[in-house]
């Protein structure tokens, strides 16, 4: 498993950030909690709807029956009454809107709602001066911010899936479904990434917070001031070393606001007045 963890830090370290910010046993226990119990009231909502046993003659019609309303007063040995194909398709239905629904509107606002947390705290800064390419940044995020999403949606696939062959719904359609929701979220997301960072940069996103704020926000316990944001943002970018660089720009990146003080002491560095970068000896050798 920390191999696994490691290989994920590796090859994109803001995405091993987003997962480690997100996937706590707590979350994860009450994401499945949500999608199992949801799908247990939808199947139980339209299990409801099965025609049952009735002594009025007027009340034997269903959807879901199979004979016609002329015999409903009539009770024979019909064998299979009830029409489970239709059923099926009328349960597979719903599923597909909730999946729509859930991946693309609810997505996009966690996608948004990540980007302004980032830019409230100061952390978005660190983002442009990452080594990382833009592909990993984007793909972390994208992969990242809505892993919980992804997990209920996921759980909610065997039922979903189970249903459409009911239905006999072919299996290529559905997979066809499954890879136009797929790319509509790469659509959305990246849209979303897009223009979230062109507001930021046009100050429309700003301009509605300050007006929004009515108290100063008071910086977090063992968390970077903004003049010390300020600092680290000079000093990285008047580094030479690139491995030092590197080193503290992806070490940032992986914790919040209230751990990166820490981390800066724990890796050596300091700010001097001039606002260099000051590495301690021990940590070179490292």
């Amino acid at each position: 498993m920390l191999n696994f963890v490691d290989c994920i830090g590796d090859w994109n370290p803001q995405l091993l950030k987003e997962l480690k910010s997100r996937l706590k046993l707590r979350n994860i226990l009450m994401t499945a909690a949500v999608s199992l119990v949801g799908q247990l009231w939808l199947l139980l909502s339209f299990y409801s709807e099965l025609p049952f046993a009735n002594t009025e003659p007027r009340s034997q019609f269903n959807r879901y029956c199979t004979g016609s309303f002329e015999g409903a007063g009539t009770y024979l040995c019909l064998g299979n009454a009830v029409n489970w194909q239709m059923w099926w398709q009328d349960l597979f239905m719903p599923f597909c809107w909730i999946i729509i629904f859930s991946l693309l509107v609810l997505g996009t606002f966690l996608i948004i709602s990540d980007l302004y947390r980032e830019e409230h705290r100061g952390t978005l800064n660190f983002l442009r001066l990452s080594p990382l390419s833009e592909i990993k940044i984007m793909s972390g995020k994208l992969l990242g911010v809505p892993i919980l999403l992804y997990l209920a949606v996921i759980l909610a696939v065997p039922l979903h899936l189970w249903a459409g062959l009911s239905a006999a719904i072919p299996l290529s359609s559905i997979l066809l479904f499954y890879l136009i929701v797929t790319a509509s979220c790469i659509f959305f997301y990246s849209g979303a990434l897009l223009l979230s960072c062109c507001a930021f940069k046009w100050g429309i996103i700003e301009e509605r917070i300050e007006f929004s704020q009515t108290k100063p926000r008071m910086p977090a316990k063992n968390s970077l001031t903004s003049e010390q944001l300020e600092k680290l943002q000079k000093a990285l970018k008047e580094e030479e070393n690139a491995s030092i660089r590197e080193k503290i720009i992806i070490f940032l990146l992986l914790n919040d606001g209230k751990t990166q003080a820490k981390i800066v002491e724990f890796l050596g560095c300091s700010l001097n007045k001039e606002g260099k970068i000051g590495v301690k000896k021990d940590h070179e050798k490292r």
